[in-house]
C-alpha cells in the first residue's frame, strides 16, 4: 500500500533529507527528536520551517533547499548559519 502524503508529512522532508546526508558522513540526527513548530518567512520571503529539539529546546530552522537559518532577536529576522554542521551542533547542544 502506498502512503498518502499530507502537508503535515511534507514539512518533515527537509529534516529527513538532512538526517540522511549527515548519516553518509557518520553523523546521527534523529528527526524524531524534534517538534515541528511553524513555517515563517525568512530572507526574501523564503519559507523557513522551525523544528524544536525535544531535549535541548533549541531550534533547527531549515528551508526546502536545506539551508539552515538562525533567528536574530535584535532585528527580528533570520540569517543563514555559517554551515549546516554549525546549525545542527547548535540545536543539539
Amino acid at each position: 500500500m502506498s502512503k498518502i502524503w499530507s502537508e503535515d508529512d511534507r514539512v518533515w522532508l527537509t529534516l529527513e533529507r538532512l538526517a540522511a546526508v549527515l548519516s553518509e558522513d557518520g553523523l546521527v540526527l534523529d528527526p524524531g527528536a524534534f517538534m515541528y513548530m511553524a513555517t515563517v518567512a525568512g530572507p526574501d520571503a523564503t519559507p523557513v520551517r522551525l523544528f524544536k529539539h525535544n531535549d535541548t529546546r533549541r531550534y533547527l530552522n531549515l528551508d526546502e533547499a536545506g539551508h539552515a537559518y538562525r533567528y536574530r532577536y535584535c532585528s527580528d529576522d533570520y540569517e543563514l548559519f555559517p554551515s549546516l554542521l554549525d546549525a545542527v551542533t547548535h540545536a543539539l547542544s
